[in-house]
């Protein structure tokens, strides 16, 4: 079922929250002050925090789902798909910015052993489609010293994950730096990895 606009609105002032303070900032006390209603108002719309922090992980969900979508629906060549996953990946995290904390849900989950699953479950998925894009990139054009595709999604992947960290930092810092354009410059180089 899809989550209601106020539930929505909670999400995000979740993902604000533990994006701005850690997990352990989450409270309903908190939520409510930070979209201004009270702590029952939040339970009218999440019988508990369980379910708050569910409904963080639809939509870790959703924008997975999106952004595999986005790339995989293209006629392109593989390593342009590789390009259209990063780079809206890039623009979903420039876009929500607190949105970047599912790259490091070891911190967030560790506690609840379902989401920690599910959210186990979501990376799995990811890391499958690069590593199969980058199986079809390297048979598009083979290659003598290509990388195996399931190593190369694992770089690929931990590459990203500290490009984003440090864009986290940088904008912490009052820089404003463009993460898609860091992808884009992160992605060519990463696909020599293959060529």
């Amino acid at each position: 079922m899809e989550p209601t606009e106020r539930q929505r609105e909670i999400i995000r002032a979740a993902f604000s929250l533990i994006a701005d303070n850690g997990i352990q900032d989450l409270t309903i006390k908190n939520l409510g002050k930070a979209i201004g209603v009270s702590e029952p108002a939040i339970y009218r719309h999440f019988a508990s925090k369980s379910e708050i922090l569910s409904g963080i992980v639809d939509e870790l969900s959703a924008v997975k789902n999106r952004t595999t979508a986005y790339s995989l629906d293209s006629k392109a060549d593989s390593r342009a798909r590789l390009r259209r996953f990063f780079s809206h990946q890039a623009s979903e995290f420039e876009s929500f910015p607190p949105l970047s904390i599912v790259l490091t849900p070891e911190d967030l989950f560790r506690t609840d052993r379902e989401l920690l699953t599910r959210v186990r479950t979501l990376m799995a998925e990811t890391r499958a489609t690069i590593s199969t894009l980058l199986d079809e990139a390297c048979k598009e054009k083979p290659s003598s010293g290509s990388i195996d595709p399931a190593t190369g999604s694992l770089m690929i992947l931990g590459g990203f994950r500290m490009l984003v960290s440090t864009w986290r930092m940088e904008r912490e810092l009052g820089h404003d730096v463009l993460l898609t354009d860091l992808a884009e410059a992160f992605i060519t180089q990463a696909l020599k990895l293959i060529d």
